[in-house]
């Protein structure tokens, strides 16, 4: 929509390099839906960006480009960033500054200053990367900004009516939780089991994790796995994205830490958390005789993730106008745009035999300029794409000419008329050309009448009253216009009309006519 147009353009520290737009296109890829790529997005910075309260972050927020190099930053450097990798690939998204409560120790007071993201997919979405809540914030968030860009702080304005200053302290946070209650219903479903209930001393073990989507909405969420004793992760977190009332399993795989007596019966514990707060508890028993999973078991236990849909798409914009000038040293551009969901490598782009090879990342455009010929005539030219086995073409017209044309035509009035009567000169103009501010003037000896004319052809019975004519009349029809450029122009027809008296009153009248 129109509205939210501002928050696709990049800013002071939300910069669009090709570097981020080559990341964020390589995450998107074969993916339509603008919720799971904003999530996968998200995923990728939480887990790539080290929330790092360091000096250089902390005293001024770093540009998206600092920190997609250096990996690091706090609340503001990976809400920049993951505002301008979905900007980059098409996706509104804008920064919002607020208050947050956390429990962590790194902050001396619960609530504090805290930066988001809200991504626009139909409606304004919040995305938190550093308390991992994506598609929701908690009630521990208090919104007092949003924009396109970062804002330093909430800005207010005192005024006073009396001739005293008014002295302006910092903004000072005194917020603290007064009561809170659990979670009616759960957002997301979890259960969690063993895919062997008794392995062997020296097997790996693999847990089948499946979640529900309880809700008409979209959810994203992590997965986690506890702390057991004895008991390694090879991943010990997990991203996913659920449609409404969507079911997925994910797999987790475990191994020994150390080795085991082949003379104990061994039970583990074990449990998962959701970033969201729902949790799944579960166990297994090791020992000797147990069942022994293999690693060309472990292969077949794949997470379930949407296939790859590849959408190749194009889309060719030419700013031509048609018809050109000699005059004019002008150029056509077109715009070439990746409006599908793949990268696009080696592309090669043409304008006629004129070819390069370029890379199209997700919602990448490339200009390329075809330069008019001064000859006059009409002109062709193609713009040709060609991708692996496939060829679009599609082809262009314009026309060189000296000047913009407009014809004054069928011009039909009678040779002679009677003094007094009222005659129609008939005539049609047709403006063949894209002419602008076109008007007509239709003078009659030293009178003339004026009017903007809107149509390209348009057929006119301009009447004329002949009662303050002399002998011979002498009528001009004239066309003013501009060209595109704004150059002035005019095309004119001339014609007589002669205007006969009858008795001496009236060869007078025509004689008098003569002398004004």
């Amino acid at each position: 929509p129109y509205e939210v147009q501002d928050y696709l353009l990049p800013t002071d520290k939300i910069r669009i390099t090709d570097e981020i737009r080559e990341k964020a296109s390589i995450i998107a890829q074969g993916n339509d839906d603008s919720f799971v790529i904003a999530s996968r997005i998200a995923f990728w910075v939480e887990e790539n960006i080290k929330y790092n309260l360091s000096s250089l972050t902390s005293e001024m927020t770093q540009p998206s480009d600092w920190v997609l190099q250096n990996r690091q930053g706090v609340c503001d450097e990976l809400t920049v960033l993951y505002i301008a990798m979905l900007r980059s690939i098409g996706i509104p998204a804008r920064f919002v500054s607020g208050i947050s409560f956390t429990n962590t120790d790194l902050f001396k007071k619960p609530y504090g200053p805290h930066a988001w993201a809200e991504v626009w997919l139909g409606e304004w979405v919040p995305v938190d990367i550093v308390y991992k809540e994506f598609g929701f914030i908690d009630a521990g968030h208090i919104k007092l900004l949003e924009g396109t860009d970062k804002t330093e702080s909430a800005l207010y304005s005192w005024k006073t009516t009396s001739d005293n200053d008014i002295k302006i302290d910092e903004l000072k946070i005194d917020a603290n939780l007064e009561t809170s209650s659990p979670v009616k219903e759960k957002r997301i479903g979890i259960e969690a089991y063993p895919v062997e209930k008794v392995v062997s001393l020296d097997s790996k073990q693999v847990f089948a994790v499946k979640v529900r989507n309880n809700n008409d909405f979209y959810v994203s969420s992590s997965i986690m796995a506890g702390e057991t004793e004895n008991l390694n992760f090879f991943e010990k977190e997990k991203h996913f994205t659920l449609a409404p009332r969507e079911e997925k399993t994910l797999f987790f795989t475990a191994y020994f830490a150390e080795e085991l007596d082949n003379t104990l019966i061994y039970t583990y514990p074990v449990e998962f958390y959701l970033s969201s707060g729902e949790s799944a508890s579960t166990y297994f028993i090791a020992r000797r005789d147990g069942r022994r999973i293999t690693y060309e078991q472990l292969s077949l236990f794949r997470d379930d993730e949407p296939s790859m849909n590849e959408n190749i798409k194009l889309r060719v914009d030419c700013d031509n106008r048609g018809e050109y000038y000699l005059y004019e040293h002008a150029k056509i551009t077109c715009n070439i745009k990746n409006i599908g969901n793949s990268i696009l490598k080696d592309i090669k782009v043409c304008v006629d035999s004129d070819c390069e090879d370029r890379i199209l990342y997700l919602n990448d455009q490339v200009f390329v300029e075809k330069e008019i010929e001064n000859i006059i005539g009409n002109k062709t030219f193609n713009i040709s794409l060609h991708y692996e086995d496939e060829v679009y073409t599609e082809t262009y017209h314009y026309s060189v000419a000296e000047k913009p044309t407009v014809i004054i035509e069928n011009i039909e009035s009678p040779p002679s008329v009677s003094l007094g009567d009222f005659v129609f000169v008939n005539f049609t103009i047709n403006q063949i050309s894209n002419v602008k501010n076109a008007k007509l003037i239709v003078r009659v000896n030293k009178l003339s009448d004026a009017l903007t004319l809107s149509e390209k052809k348009s057929s006119y019975s301009y009447k004329l009253d002949t009662s303050r004519m002399k002998k011979n009349n002498r009528i001009i029809i004239i066309v003013e216009y501009d060209d595109i450029n704004r150059r002035h122009y005019y095309e004119q027809k001339e014609l007589m009309l002669s205007v006969t008296a009858k008795g001496f009153f009236g060869r007078l009248r025509l004689f008098l006519n003569s002398l004004f």
